[in-house]
């Protein structure tokens, strides 16, 4: 186990002492490890790109706020990502190589499908963007910062897809 992702997980106010990391499989913009506490607990531990991500804090900021906004209308913790802080408070944490990095609690039992494989999988995101949309409706949207430039700019983005094709 590499050591320098060991002092990493550590940084982090996880529940127990992180003995393991390991990689986790999947993910196409972050490196994703699975973090294990003396205490049973797992998280992941996600090498965020700030290639794909250039502004890093306004993504995190993003990603806590929404999340904090759902949590409050879901009881299910399953169903909201949790973003674990560090010891320090904050959301993210930067290593001394200049790599950004985050902790989430992992979700027992659950699966991420890098593609969808039968009619019901594209359903059930269906059904799961439909609920986000929904959880979302009145979120005060002056919270956010644009953490990728045009990225949400739709006549941008439709001239970019005509230039690749």
């Amino acid at each position: 186990m590499d050591e320098l992702l060991l002092q990493i997980a550590r940084r982090f106010d996880a529940d127990g002492e992180p003995l393991t990391v390991s990689p986790h499989a999947g993910g196409f913009i972050n490196h994703t490890y699975l973090v294990e506490t003396d205490r049973g607990v797992k998280y992941l531990l996600q090498q965020v790109s700030h290639t794909v991500f250039p502004d890093i804090p306004a993504l995190m900021n993003n990603l806590t706020a929404v999340t904090a906004h759902i949590r409050a209308k879901e009881s299910d913790p399953r169903k909201v990502l949790t973003v674990v802080a560090t010891k320090d408070g904050e959301n993210f944490c930067q290593d001394d190589a200049g790599n950004y990095w985050r902790m989430l609690v992992f979700v027992e039992n659950s699966i991420c499908l890098p593609f969808p494989e039968t009619q019901t999988d594209f359903y059930e995101t269906a059904v799961a963007i439909g609920r986000f949309a929904q959880y979302l409706d009145d979120f005060p949207t002056e919270q956010l910062t644009e953490s990728i430039k045009d990225f949400h700019h739709t006549p941008r983005r439709f001239e970019q897809f005509h230039r690749v094709i």
